[in-house]
């Protein structure tokens, strides 16, 4: 007696609920035994897709058979779609069958494949599915791209929303629990105050749960704001778009521009050292150089006398070991060189007031420019649509220009808003920063993790090293030397008092209040 596995499949949950397909093809394949003579060993049933041979329940047939040498005779299914909607591999696996001494049969579709012209009936039975996969797909990517174009977001809902049907029965994205979330990162990374990554590690703590490369890919999406970007349709020559979205945006254009900018400029090489994630006694991870092979050097705890001790030390096969006590006293000595008085402040307050007023005298002329650029656009947009309605210009052209006057009077506007806040800010701004400069140590004890890596990679723009008991650096930032100088200058005129030692290294060249022709050399160093 001959002996045959029988495959049933179908290809999604809807066929399996509601079509009974499985069954049916089941109940026929047994007749069509019992009416042979032909022995069922195993019976597989599947719902999977039949694109390609990676089927869960069809690679179990395959182990089943290669663990049953000679013991089968033929591979039973219904027709041949349930074996394959894939030409090239379908003729490949009925070969790889053979070799085992297999038959494939399709018992609606009947063919003797002893005969060779009988491959040509077999090739159209399986084009046919193959066909019919291509056309549904190219309608279902048809279909999904005129639904973003009317503005509808026809995938999975990003974070912060969730899929809804409106009243038509047609898809619509609604906001829900972690919209708050998505605010407060964009709001965040605005402010530009703390590192991405601690932002997100922020809200991670929150309760919101984001990878790394999901939460920078999150932020760039202009679905928050109320866009949807289209890709690029190489079939229908069409390039990538962004268009107006039907669903609530979370946050205003303004806010996802600036972030943007933002993102763009992170993108540059950066001057100061990476931050790494923040420790509490480790406030100098990742800013510290080995002095033995000049590797960065991390931090660890070591146990010893009943308790636990913050050492930085090198990688494995370097000795360098400190500890963190050590260069914490020493690193506080250091930021003593860059605290100056009330007189220095008074003096370089006035000086950036002045940069800022001779910056004003031409901002009424930038934004009344601005407000022309704008309604320039606008006058555009509205000729365009007119072009468009009279059949001027193609629909493509209509949404590629659209795009780019829409996106430059994003950017005028954004543009146009910070310059009106630029003063106002500015002074707020600066005076914090002038109370900070005056009592930089003391505001730099107080300060979170964060906050110190913060001061550490806004004051120095290379590495440090721990040597002789005195950490060094060979680079700060252009400004914070000039600060110093500027008290230097001011110290001049007034008696120094013992014990603080208010100079940077000798090394350093001298910047006055005038720009500086000679380029800036620094060698700080704190005992």
């Amino acid at each position: 007696m001959k002996k045959a596995i029988l495959y049933t499949r179908v290809s999604t949950d809807e066929q399996k609920e509601k079509g009974n397909s499985l069954a049916y093809q089941e109940e026929r394949l047994r007749q069509y035994c019992q009416c042979n003579t032909i022995k069922i060993v195993k019976h597989f049933q599947e719902d999977f897709s039949a694109k390609t041979f990676e089927r869960p329940e069809f690679r179990k047939l395959l182990s089943f058979i290669k663990s049953n040498k000679d013991q089968i005779d033929y591979l039973i299914f219904l027709k041949w779609d349930r074996f394959s909607r894939n030409a090239t591999d379908a003729f490949n696996m009925i070969r790889k069958l053979s070799k085992l001494n297999i038959e494939s049969v399709a018992i609606e579709q009947p063919i003797d494949l002893n005969i060779p012209e009988n491959k040509i009936m077999l090739a159209l039975y399986l084009i046919n599915p193959e066909v019919e996969n291509d056309r549904r797909s190219l309608n279902v990517t048809s279909g999904m791209r005129r639904a973003m174009k009317d503005g509808r977001w026809v995938c999975k809902a990003p974070k912060g929303y969730m899929n809804r049907r409106d009243e038509k029965n047609k898809p619509i994205i609604v906001p829900n629990e972690e919209a708050d979330y998505i605010k407060k990162a964009f709001s965040e990374v605005a402010k530009k105050v703390k590192p991405i990554d601690c932002i997100r590690h922020e809200l991670n703590k929150e309760g919101f749960t984001c990878s790394k490369n999901n939460f920078y890919s999150l932020i760039r999406n202009p679905v928050y704001c109320g866009k949807i970007h289209i890709k690029a349709y190489a079939r229908d020559q069409e390039d990538a778009m962004i268009t107006d979205g039907i669903h609530e945006p979370l946050i205003s254009q303004e806010l996802f521009t600036k972030v943007q900018n933002i993102l763009s400029g992170r993108a540059k090489k950066q001057s100061h050292p990476k931050i790494h994630k923040a420790n509490k006694y480790f406030p100098l991870r990742g800013f510290l150089l080995c002095q033995r092979c000049g590797k960065t050097l991390t931090g660890s705890f070591s146990k010893g006398n009943g308790g636990k001790y913050p050492y930085y030390h090198c990688s494995k096969g370097c000795k360098e070991r400190i500890k963190a006590e050590h260069i914490e006293v020493s690193f506080k000595k250091l930021l003593y060189q860059f605290k100056f008085n009330e007189g220095a402040k008074e003096i370089f307050k006035r000086i950036l007031i002045d940069k800022i007023n001779l910056s004003n005298l031409n901002k009424s002329k930038r934004l009344e420019k601005m407000d022309s650029e704008i309604e320039k656009n606008s006058l555009r947009l509205e000729r365009l649509k007119d072009m468009y309605v009279d059949g001027e210009v193609s629909k493509e052209e209509y949404q590629q220009l659209k795009q780019k006057y829409e996106t430059e009077t994003y950017r005028l506007k954004f543009e146009k808003a910070e310059l009106k806040n630029l003063n106002k800010d500015t002074i707020k701004q600066l005076e914090f920063c002038m109370d900070v400069l005056v009592t930089l140590p003391e505001f730099y004890e107080r300060s979170t993790v964060e906050g110190k890596q913060q001061i550490i990679g806004s004051i120095f723009t290379g590495n440090l090293v721990f040597k002789d008991k005195k950490v060094r650096t060979t680079k700060i930032n252009e400004a914070v030397s000039l600060i110093s100088s500027i008290d230097r200058s001011y110290r001049r005129h007034e008696k120094v008092k013992p014990g603080l030692n208010t100079g940077l290294s000798h090394k350093v060249t001298p910047v006055g209040l005038e720009p500086t022709t000679r380029r800036l050399r620094v060698c700080c160093s704190a005992s």
